[in-house]
Order: C-alpha cells, then structure tokens, then sequence
C-alpha cells in the first residue's frame, strides 16, 4: 500500500492512505506532501531547518537532534524512520478488515 505523508508547519508528521486526503489536509493546515524518499527531498530542498529538526524529533524512538549537518542528511534520516517504522504501521492501520495482509501461499 502506498501511502502519503504531510509534514506540518510544526514539523509534525501524518500518514494517509490515499493523495486525496493528505492534499485535503494541506489544503486545512498547511504543511507540504511526500510519498517517496525524492520528493521528501524535493520538501526539505525548501523547508525551514528547524521543521525538520521538529519532525525528527517527533519521530518515535529516535535520538533527538538540535541541527543536521544539512538538508540532504535530514530528509535521508526522516525517510529512513519513515519508511522502515512509520510506513508499516500506519499501513496496517489503513488496511481493510477481514482482508489478507500478505500473498497467500500456493
């Protein structure tokens, strides 16, 4: 399942399950839309510092930050914890119930 991300002003950070909804929530409170680890990189090529500084440091389990040496290696660690933490999770909570969450076997 792919999922969409917005990053607020605040530097928080939300899935969606489909580009509708999290344009829908742009278009509420701002905040820009990646689904990929390019466009987050295209995001943080314009977003302030300390937004990605805060979305860091919302991300659960990570070590906090003050500063990233630079954009590039804030969007790679953002995406890094997105991808392998975040994505699994809120696309298990997206998933329809009673439907199989992996290849059934032959």
């Amino acid at each position: 399942m792919k999922l969409y991300f917005r990053i607020d002003t605040d530097g928080g950070i939300s899935a969606y399950p489909t580009k509708t909804e999290a344009q829908a929530a742009v278009a509420d409170d701002g905040g820009q839309i990646f689904a990929t680890e390019r466009e987050l990189a295209e995001v943080a090529k314009t977003a302030p510092m300390q937004t990605l500084v805060d979305t860091w440091n919302s991300l659960t389990g990570v070590t906090p930050v003050k500063k990233f040496k630079d954009r590039a290696t804030a969007a790679k660690r953002i995406w890094e914890v997105v991808d392998t933490t975040l994505a699994p999770i809120m696309a298990a909570s997206f998933a329809p119930e009673g439907k199989a969450k992996g290849k059934g076997g032959k």
